[in-house]
C-alpha cells in the first residue's frame, strides 16, 4: 500500500509508544503527530491507556450505555459514517488485540499513548528532572517535554513542545525511519 511518500507492507504496521507521567504533554504530542500522519495521507489508530483511575467517562444516557447496563457485552453506535464501540468489562481486550483491531481496520501506523511497560518503540515525554528514570524504559527511540530534556545519550532525539516547528521534522522522520 503506498501513501504519499510512505510504504506501507500490510502485516507490518508500525506501531509507537508515548509515554510519561500526567500533564508531560503525551496528548499534546500525539494530537500533533495525528494531525501531521493525517496531511501526509497516513491512516493513524491511536490507543490511549486512561491511567487516571476508574472507568473512560462515557454518557449514561445514551441508548448504547442503556445496552451494556441491560447486560450487552459488547455495544457499537453508527451515525454520519462515524462509529463507536464500546465493550464491557466482560470482553477485556489485550493490548496486542486493540493493535489487531485496528490493523484490521486500516491503520497505516499505531500510536499508543500509555502502557509504558509495554515494549514498542517508544518516545518518553518528561515533566523534568524527576521523571529521568523513565529513560530506563525499554524501546526508548526519543524524549521530549515541554522544555527539552538534557540527556546523556546522543543517540536518543531530544525536543521541546515549547518550539516543537523546530524539532517536528525530526520526530516525524524518527517514526517514518522505523
Amino acid at each position: 500500500m503506498e501513501r504519499k511518500g510512505m510504504k506501507m507492507v500490510r502485516g507490518k504496521i508500525p506501531v509507537f509508544q508515548i509515554v510519561g507521567y500526567k500533564n508531560s504533554g503525551k496528548t499534546t504530542l500525539m494530537e500533533w503527530l495525528v494531525e501531521q500522519l493525517a496531511l501526509s495521507g497516513i491512516r493513524a489508530g491511536t490507543i490511549k491507556h486512561h491511567g487516571h483511575g476508574g472507568k473512560p467517562a462515557r454518557s449514561e444516557n445514551t441508548d448504547s450505555s442503556r445496552f451494556l447496563k441491560a447486560g450487552a457485552d459488547c455495544s457499537a453506535v453508527v451515525g454520519d459514517g462515524e462509529w463507536q464501540l464500546i465493550l464491557s468489562e466482560s470482553m477485556p481486550l489485550t493490548l496486542e488485540q486493540m493493535i489487531e483491531m485496528q490493523k484490521m481496520l486500516g491503520a497505516d501506523l499505531i500510536l499508543i499513548e500509555g502502557f509504558k511497560n509495554e515494549h514498542y518503540p517508544k518516545i518518553v515525554m518528561l515533566r523534568g528532572e524527576g521523571d529521568m528514570q523513565l529513560l530506563q524504559l525499554d524501546n526508548v527511540i526519543g524524549a521530549g517535554g515541554w522544555q527539552r530534556p538534557s540527556l546523556s545519550n546522543e543517540e536518543l532525539l531530544a525536543f521541546s513542545l515549547e518550539n516543537f516547528e523546530e524539532y517536528s521534522k525530526d520526530v516525524m522522520e524518527l517514526l517514518m525511519s522505523r
